[in-house]
């Protein structure tokens, strides 16, 4: 009667464990790596790692509480595959003669129950292993981790089991990199999988394996024996308590801390018992039952541990707060009194700028009304159109008042032009304008001088004369540069001298540079009394040629695009694509093109273009 209740009790125990599908398979390649360490010294040297390909005759062990529950050999490809069970903590050993031992623990106790129902097959799990020819070295065995499968992340993870995850010395550095490298990548093709998870049912009816693979099973029991069997019913039962009290959930109530204290005593009182079960364990159920205990345990000291944090962000935050609306009330405390000072300030600021404003006013009211006066005392374009129609002439001041002038007078023989450019603009300049516009006229119209070179001798002496100062020897260094051309329309000859200021005379496609003499007129006063000496230069021209007098002010302006001037090749080209426009056409052009080029930048000088198509 005994025996017969002893094999009731084991044909219900095995009915379970034979009804439980084993789901989960792990498959993959073992390769092998071959390394001839050195023994030291100078000349001896460690040689690199030499790769031998996939391995056949690998033992793959699977244990669980160190009990050897399956045990296959890769085939001659190096391929294996091994079945697991859910919800189990099993250790993976690797061995092979002459080869360096691997172990990897795989937890495959969290797996959701889609994944457990349908089944899953790990695939790509490959591992290394080192051949010595210098003989095994034990220190060289390593331990690649703990694969198990993270709820929270819906992926499988590899954590390191300590600090000597993977050990050894640089002889195997390069193949432990090898090995977490395989794994990594496993795990990569495997979260991909999971991610898009259809059951193992429905893309196979049943895992099988490629190759037939030899295996060691766990010795059955003999149901025949009475004492063996009635030992395997106590291994499979629970013999510790499945209770244990963590205390109150903390996450409605995470602003308490009796709730945390309450809940840290009975994380206490749990730790205490956990102890005393380890020392009564005796079957792998309740080996089972402490790990899920010490997971559950360390979930609820993260819990703590969270709640805790929480709380001291809380109260960071808070005092964080009153902190913040201190320093607003002082804030709001020194911007009134800032706004208070700006208030008078501002009030004072509008005093000055209305008594500005007037000033300015009037100031600008004056230079006006010198700008009418300074254009009715110098030549107008109209008087230069009278005798000369197809020229233009482009005056740009600078500051409304300009220290740039051209200069025209006709007589029998001809027509004398002048530009020029007064030191200094604004009001300095146009002062230096008139003075040397009514010295021009001087000479030419009351003295009747017309020679170019005389002109400028003459000039150079009146205006020194001029702004002699009430000293001896004090002289203003102040001056112009100066272009005087006659114009011999009989003869159809120019004859040209200058100061600093040269001209340009284009027939069709050749330009002719009339060059000036290297004195300004004015300025410093030159030693031992000696006078400064200007020269004629004379040319013929063709009849409709075109004459430019100009000052630097149009080269000299920066632009805004291009930092830098506009300098004397552009002026010459531009002169050269204009010159046969008619004046009109080409002042329009040329006033275009330097608003163009200067943007919105300021104007840099007094500008001065004369254009004449000579007769």
């Amino acid at each position: 009667m005994r025996a017969l209740l002893l094999l009731l009790l084991s044909i219900a125990f095995a009915v379970p464990a034979l009804a439980q599908p084993t789901a989960f398979w792990l498959e993959g390649t073992v390769h092998g790596y071959e390394w001839d360490p050195g023994r030291g010294g100078l000349l001896k040297k460690n040689k690199p790692a030499v790769f031998e390909g996939t391995l056949d005759g690998v033992r793959i062990s699977l244990y669980q509480n160190e009990h050897l529950v399956e045990e296959v050999l890769t085939d001659d490809k190096g391929n294996y595959s091994l079945p697991l069970d859910f919800n189990k903590l099993y250790t993976l050993i690797i061995t092979k003669e002459g080869y360096n031992k691997n172990t990897l623990l795989i937890d495959t106790r969290a797996l959701p129950k889609n994944i457990q129902q349908g089944g899953y097959r790990f695939a790509s799990a490959e591992f290394v292993a080192n051949s010595f020819k210098k003989g095994r070295d034990k220190s060289l065995d390593r331990t690649l981790g703990r694969l198990y499968y993270n709820p929270s992340q819906q992926q499988f993870i590899l954590a390191p089991t300590d600090n000597k995850s993977i050990t050894g010395s640089s002889a195997g550095a390069n193949t432990a990199d090898a090995a977490l490298e395989l794994l990594d990548k496993a795990l990569q093709k495997n979260n991909a999988a999971i991610a898009n998870y259809r059951p193992e049912r429905a893309r196979n009816a049943s895992p099988k394996r490629t190759t037939q693979l030899p295996t060691t099973a766990v010795p059955a029991t003999d149901p025949t024996s009475s004492t063996d069997s009635l030992s395997q019913v106590t291994e499979d039962r629970l013999t510790i308590s499945r209770k244990i009290d963590l205390g109150p959930s903390i996450e409605s109530s995470i602003a308490d801390t009796s709730v945390i204290s309450t809940k840290q005593e009975a994380l206490q009182q749990a730790k205490e018992q956990l102890a005393i079960d380890k020392l009564l364990q005796q079957t792998k159920f309740d080996s089972l039952e402490i790990l899920k205990r010490e997971a559950q345990i360390q979930a609820a000291e993260q819990e703590i541990q969270n709640a805790r944090l929480l709380i001291q962000t809380q109260q960071d935050k808070l005092q964080a707060q009153r902190n913040s609306l201190i320093l607003l009330v002082l804030l709001l405390m020194l911007l009134m009194g800032f706004l208070y000072l700006v208030y008078s300030y501002y009030q004072n600021k509008q005093l000055n700028n209305t008594i500005l404003e007037q000033k300015n006013k009037q100031i600008t009211d004056s230079i006006n009304y010198a700008q009418r006066i300074q254009q009715s005392i110098l030549v107008g374009e109209r008087t230069l159109k009278s005798h000369l129609c197809d020229s233009f002439v482009l005056s740009q001041p600078r500051d409304i008042v300009s220290g740039d002038f051209y200069f025209f007078h006709p007589h029998p023989n001809g027509y004398l032009l002048a530009v020029a450019d007064c030191t200094g603009h604004g009001v300095p300049g146009a002062f230096m304008s008139l003075i040397g516009h009514r010295l021009l006229r001087e000479i030419v119209a009351e003295k009747g001088v017309t020679d170019p070179a005389r002109i400028l001798d003459l000039l150079d002496t009146q205006v020194q004369e001029v702004l002699q100062g009430e000293k001896e020897g004090d002289i203003l260094q102040d001056g112009m540069d100066i272009s005087v051309c006659l114009i011999d329309p009989a003869n159809s000859t120019i004859t040209f001298a200058a100061a600093m200021n040269p001209a340009y005379l284009i027939n069709g496609s050749s330009l002719q540079v009339l060059q000036a003499d290297i004195n300004s007129i004015g300025g410093k006063v030159l030693r031992n009394g000696r006078k400064r000496n200007f020269t004629n230069k004379a040319t013929a021209y063709s009849k409709g040629s075109m004459l430019y007098l100009f000052s630097d002010g149009y080269m000299d302006q920066f632009g805004e695009e291009q930092d830098q001037k506009f300098n004397t090749r552009r002026f010459k080209d531009m002169l050269m694509q204009m010159q046969t426009l008619p004046a009109e056409s080409q002042k329009e052009m040329a006033d275009q093109t330097l608003k163009s080029w200067q943007g919105k930048i300021r104007q840099t000088d007094d500008i001065m273009l004369l254009g004449i198509r000579l007769p």
